[in-house]
């Protein structure tokens, strides 16, 4: 009689079993696994909160500072001022167009004036609901003349990579500001606008900045 009921006893007595522990480290494992997905949602732009800039055109201007066509020897050279026009073929890809003129007064040379255009493509590489970042790509070409008897205009053809963020107030109205580099190759034998000859094939390259806004319509 003792031993049935010792019998019982050891029965009904709650023991560790392997299954138990193994559920609990599932159940950790899951928590941390979810845990970590949810940071990772919350560090990645939502597609569905992103600003949605697809097939919408804008136009605007902006100011910009140094660039290839700026040698590190003239200091007195105003920023760039354009004009721009942006139109987005998808929510991601961009064509840019953009054209402006800069006074350059360099020490020792002639103040010359230079026409500056080109055309390029914008990518958004991040989307955020009133932000975007893009990187992009432009080939650009400026004139300067100053006017002087027996100097003809100096030509450059240029490309810059810009890093360019933009931030929307409105669903219309985007400020933006960028950052790069830029190559420009002179393709005319003369000093406009220089303290210095610049030869026909000569190449400078340099860092440029600036910041803008857009219209969007």
């Amino acid at each position: 009689m003792q031993d049935t009921r010792q019998n019982d006893d050891n029965t009904n007595r709650p023991t560790s079993h392997p299954t138990r522990s193994r559920w609990v480290a599932e159940k950790s494992n899951n928590t941390l696994a979810a845990f970590a997905i949810s940071l990772f949602l919350a560090a990645v732009p939502s597609a569905a909160l992103a600003k949605d800039v697809g097939g919408r055109f804008g136009f605007g201007g902006s100011i910009n500072a140094g660039s290839g066509t700026v040698p590190a020897s003239d200091n007195s050279i105003f920023p760039l001022a354009t004009v721009d026009a942006l139109y987005w073929l998808t929510p991601r890809i961009g064509l840019e167009g953009r054209i402006g003129y800069q006074i350059q007064a360099p020490d020792g040379g002639d103040t010359a004036v230079r026409f500056r255009g080109g055309f390029g493509a914008l990518f958004n590489i991040a989307r955020w609901e009133q932000a975007n970042l893009q990187v992009g790509l432009r080939l650009l070409g400026d004139v300067a003349s100053s006017g002087a008897e027996n100097v003809d205009p100096n030509i450059n053809l240029g490309f810059e990579v810009p890093l360019r963020g933009e931030y929307f107030f409105s669903d219309h109205f985007a400020v933006n500001a960028q950052v790069g580099l830029g190559v420009d190759v002179a393709l005319e034998n003369n000093s406009v606008g220089r303290s210095t000859v610049v030869g026909a094939g000569t190449t400078s390259s340099g860092a440029f900045g600036g910041f803008g806004f857009i219209f969007y319509l």
